[in-house]
């Protein structure tokens, strides 16, 4: 088993708790836990792309393609780092939200990532490698263990792996979420909008930009049909799990990040916040995928 700690991260927006094993932080890792600090809502984060712009932090191109709406419900934020001249580490500073702020106000901090959240309700049954259970029960029972598609899994064989738990996320403090209730023929999932789906044609996609009439992926490789896509309010606290999904050479498996929730295929936070966020709206399993349904 492997040794963990708690590392509590303060936030005016958020409080939340990441536990992870014990290891050197890689970038990846430092994003990760910055933007679950930070958790900015759709209007603030409007605020800190708009101040970037005209502050010249951020190029027009990304501005364009983080607020295009086609494709997120919520909009990409950028977040600032700088390497600390005498620890060598990188430090974050607290981006303005407000697009008026003065451009110097974070000093020679330069653009080091972009966030775009996602969680779960508490009573979302996630599978684990002692079964299915809600993710609240798998973080208070110390839950090791993930299911995950394995690294070789196509449409035609839906293979499935274990795999330890790389970090949970929890926020500690209440706050009110803006919850997607989406209905299928073959059962329901809540999640947040901008939470990763995997789609028939295999393609990944957020939970905001789904249709009724679009499929999703049983676990079992059928198709579930959306038949509504009600909007409620959540208040209370969310949770976020991500598997180790690196291999020996420490590449990350993308199919080792896709889980199992409520029975449909599920991005998992690593798809959102870190640099493999590239990944969204892009096909995967695609080598299986009929020419049909890539039309």
């Amino acid at each position: 088993m492997k040794n963990t700690k708690i590392k509590l991260i303060l936030s005016a927006i958020m409080l939340t708790q990441i536990i992870m094993p014990v290891q050197a932080e890689s970038r990846e890792q430092k994003i990760y836990e910055r933007c679950n600090e930070e958790s900015l809502d759709n209007y603030k984060a409007h605020g800190r792309l708009k101040w970037g712009l005209r502050c010249e932090l951020i190029p027009e191109a990304y501005y364009y393609n983080a607020i295009n709406s086609r494709y997120y419900p919520r909009v990409w934020y950028p977040i600032a780092s700088r390497q600390n001249p005498i620890t060598l580490l990188n430090e974050y500073a607290t981006m303005p939200t407000n697009e008026n702020d003065p451009c110097e106000k974070i000093g020679n901090y330069k653009l080091g990532g972009q966030c775009l959240s996602s969680c779960y309700t508490p009573d979302q049954e996630l599978l684990f490698a002692e079964g299915e259970m809600t993710i609240y029960d798998a973080f208070t029972n110390k839950v090791q263990k993930i299911v995950t598609l394995s690294d070789d899994a196509t449409f035609e064989q839906l293979g499935k792996t274990e795999r330890d738990i790389f970090a949970w996320v929890v926020s500690i403090k209440d706050t009110e979420h803006d919850i997607l209730v989406i209905q299928t023929e073959q059962g329901q999932l809540k999640v947040t909008p901008n939470h990763p789906l995997v789609l028939s044609n295999g393609k990944m996609m957020t939970a905001g930009t789904l249709q009724v009439g679009q499929s999703l992926i049983r676990e079992d490789g059928d198709f579930a049909e959306i038949i509504s896509i009600d909007e409620i309010k959540y208040h209370g606290k969310v949770y976020n799990v991500e598997p180790d999904a690196k291999d020996e050479n420490g590449q990350q498996s993308m199919n080792g990040h896709i889980l199992i929730a409520q029975g449909f295929l599920s991005g998992s936070n690593f798809y959102q916040n870190s640099d493999e966020a590239k990944y969204m709206n892009q096909y995967l399993l695609r080598h299986q995928i009929p020419d049909t349904l890539l039309n």
